[in-house]
This record gives C-alpha cells, structure tokens and sequence, in this order.
C-alpha cells in the first residue's frame, strides 16, 4: 500500500516536471517577433527596395519600403501612392522611383475600383438582410440574435 502510494506521488512529481518543462520550452522557443519576406529588389547607388504584398504586417494594400545602404528612408502605398508608417517627406531620388515603378508594373497606383467597393457593400447588405431574416425566424437565440443582426445591418449600411 504504501509503495503504491510513493509510485503515485513519483507519477505526479514527474508529470508535473514535464509539464513544466514542456511550458517553459513553449514559452522561451516561442517569438512574437515578425519578419517582413517581401521581394527586395536592387535599385542601384546604394538604394534597394521591398515590396510588401497585402496582409504581411496587417496591411491590406501593397507597399514599398525604401532603403538607402541598408537604412530604411521611406514607405510607399502603391494603391493611393502616400507615405505610409508614419513617413512625412520622400527622400527617394526620382530616378529611384522610376525605377520601382518598373519593377512593380501594374501595382502602381492600384487602388481598389468603386465599382468592386459598390459590389462588396451591396453583398454584405444582402447578407446582413439575410442574418436578419434567419435571426428573426429562429426562436433560439431570442432578442439577442436579432439586435446583433440588426445592428450588422445598420453597420453596413
């Protein structure tokens, strides 16, 4: 009984250290760090620039960021072509820009037509009449259902 009873504790004593350990090892290998991978490209005497795709660090537009041996000097949006993360002037030689626009092609100044926005509010309409609808009908959710409902709808519209 008493054996028993120590090879209980013994499980619980190494389970717990390799809880432990398994937590510590989660917690130090892991890094909240990120990393942009866009494209970067040689644009010559010492300039280089990155060509960050929409949804790499939470924007939904393409982007250029500049450097000038290594340094970063500006950021570009490619679909309104205004500095972006927090750059005011544009220190960028316009030879420079010449030639990211080059490499970029058809990204440049690629800002969403209205008509697409027009196409997408008029969905997310239709959808929110939808919820609407089904929220109104289902007896589950009671008036919870449809007052979120009902306020997506107002939301978009």
């Amino acid at each position: 009984m008493e054996k028993e009873k120590r090879k209980n504790k013994l499980k619980k004593l190494i389970l717990l250290v390799f809880s432990v350990l398994v937590m510590t090892t989660g917690i130090i290998g892991t890094s909240t760090e990120v990393q942009a991978a866009g494209t970067t490209y040689d644009l010559g005497q010492g300039w280089t620039m990155r060509l960050d795709t929409p949804g790499m660090d939470s924007k939904p537009y393409y982007h250029i960021h500049f450097y000038y041996k290594k340094a970063p000097k500006y950021c570009l949006r490619l679909d309104t072509l205004q500095p972006c993360d927090g750059y005011k002037s544009n220190p960028v030689p316009n030879w420079a820009m010449k030639e990211a626009k080059n490499k970029v092609g058809s990204k440049w100044g690629s800002a969403i037509s209205p008509s697409t926005i027009s196409w997408g509010k008029s969905l997310a309409t239709a959808g929110c009449v939808l919820l609407v609808i089904v929220a109104t009908i289902c007896p589950f959710d009671g008036p919870v259902g449809d007052s979120v409902a009902w306020g997506l709808l107002l939301g978009v519209v």
